[in-house]
Parts: structure tokens; sequence; C-alpha cells
């Protein structure tokens, strides 16, 4: 298993994203989509804003199914810590005695 987070720039929240893997194959994951659109294979709508990602790796990649985009209508983050906690909190892992303002 490995929780990994990512901030392309760090001034940006809306960059960051965060992914929860199991073994290699990632089965969660939140992100920020700036404008909503379209998945055409599917004709599914990703909504603007923070949306979850709720991956199925044993589902085919044609299916539906293999990545469903739930939006996170009140999720706001306010820098990268912030995202890894929420982040932590809501797919239910303990992040132990994490100092304040540390990183793993």
């Amino acid at each position: 298993m490995r929780f990994l987070g990512k901030a392309p720039r760090l001034e940006e929240p809306s960059t960051y994203d965060v992914s929860f893997l199991l073994a290699n194959q990632r089965v969660r994951g939140i992100g920020f989509t700036p404008v909503a659109s379209h998945n055409l294979r599917f004709k599914k709508r990703i909504e603007q804003g923070w949306h979850l990602n709720v991956c199925d790796p044993n589902a085919p990649t044609t299916s539906p199914e293999s990545n469903i985009h739930k939006p996170l209508s009140d999720f706001e983050v306010t820098d990268f810590l912030d995202l890894i906690h929420k982040a932590a909190h809501l797919w239910h892992i303990d992040l132990g005695d994490l100092p304040e303002g540390s990183l793993l």
C-alpha cells in the first residue's frame, strides 16, 4: 500500500493531487478539475472542483466502473499538508503522530 501526494506548484492548491495505491494499482485519488468536462467514452460529466476518483483495478478499462468521479462539494484545501490530512481522514489512514507542519 502506498499513499502518495503531489504538489507541482506549491503556491497553487488546485495543482495538488493524492492517490492511494494497492499493489501498485490506483484505487483512490483526489484531484481538482478547473473546468467541468465530459468523459466522452462513457458520456459522464466530471464536475468542476475537487473530486474523488474511485478506481476498480479488477474492472475492465472499458467499464464505467473502472474510474468513477465523485464531486467533493464542500472540500476546500488551503495547502499541501491540509490536503494530505483531509485525504488521510477521508480514507481512514492513520498518519500516527505526524508533527504539525511536517510531511512524511
